[in-house]
């Protein structure tokens, strides 16, 4: 029933050596840690400079349910291989027990939740960069028929400690695949993700499709221009409110210091109607990412409400996690 990752040549060649052979876990290097899965950091033996992350997801028997998400999240890692701002699977193994283990890229520069944590937000070229990485690879994955549903600042790794904008998307544990792409795209209507970047659609338990994550990527842009959520409350009805109204401001000091374009582009994407935001092609065409100031009619839209992002508002999660 397993599923074998698309190998580049060298690993090929190595496939009738077993799993423990080819790599050495460090059970002691723990670098995030699951419900139902740890990660830790490996390498190979016979090249112990190059270094992975391995996700070790505990199974058990008869939860069928649970094995065929991880199986499709093993399938659609396939589909999206070798794009450079996706996480990478490397090599699977299945031969221990009641456990698959995934080997994956290792991003050195940890979650993207961290570094706004670190910087407090990041400068406005900077933020271009690092969105226009992410929509590239959310146009990637949608051209996959696929959608990720839980696209956040915890589940956006950095390639460098250095780098402040080198990403790669990770955590396809809810990503949906459609087995009929083209001809069909991938729909959903069970509600899923993280609150504060939760779509309208999700919210009204609507069916859905793509659109939620060009609504994720909104809210994202948002939160690392200016270290806080557009919209927050700690009562969960009155969150989901406000994203249903889009009572979204920008009137925080931080604002006045970020160009008419970037407030275009955000609201843009946080459109209501799911047909009305940009698509990820589109995005990367708007005027701001390609580096024009654009007049915007959106921009002047505004209410009395802005969300300030702390620790305290939600907790981080491991980007490697399964949910």
């Amino acid at each position: 029933m397993g599923v074998s990752p698309s190998l580049c040549p060298a690993e090929l060649a190595s496939q009738n050596l077993s799993f423990d052979t080819r790599f050495e876990v460090d059970e002691g290097n723990v670098l995030g840690t699951g419900k139902f899965s740890t990660v830790y950091l490996c390498q190979r033996r016979n090249h112990p400079e190059r270094r992975f992350a391995l996700k070790a997801i505990s199974t058990y028997t008869g939860d069928n349910a649970s094995l065929a998400r991880i199986y499709e999240e093993i399938a659609i890692m396939r589909a999206i291989d070798h794009h450079p701002s996706i996480i990478r699977l490397v090599d699977m193994d299945e031969s221990s027990g009641n456990t698959i283990r995934l080997v994956l890229e290792l991003c050195e520069g940890g979650e993207l939740y961290d570094r706004i944590q670190q910087k407090r937000f990041y400068s406005e070229s900077d933020t271009k960069m690092l969105v226009r990485n992410l929509l590239e690879a959310v146009s990637f994955i949608h051209s996959k028929g696929i959608m990720h549903r839980d696209l956040k600042p915890e589940n956006i790794l950095l390639v460098s400690k250095v780098s402040n904008t080198d990403i790669k998307v990770s955590d396809f544990g809810l990503a949906k695949l459609s087995k009929d792409y083209p001809r069909r795209l991938p729909r959903s209507t069970s509600i899923c993700g993280s609150d504060f970047y939760l779509a309208p659609e999700v919210i009204k338990q609507e069916e859905y499709g793509r659109e939620i994550d060009i609504w994720a990527v909104g809210v994202i842009t948002f939160v690392v221009l200016s270290g806080a959520l557009p919209f927050f409350n700690a009562v969960l009805h009155k969150l989901y409110r406000q994203i249903v109204e889009r009572d979204v401001s920008f009137s925080d000091q931080r604002w006045k210091s970020v160009s008419a374009g970037a407030q275009d582009f955000i609201l843009r994407l946080l459109q209501v109607r799911p047909g009305d935001r940009l698509t990820a092609e589109q995005g990367l065409q708007h005027p701001w990412l390609r580096g024009i100031t654009a007049a915007s009619s959106f921009a002047s839209e505004s209410s009395q409400r802005s969300g300030r992002m702390s620790a305290n508002y939600y907790s981080a999660q491991g980007a490697y996690k399964t949910p």
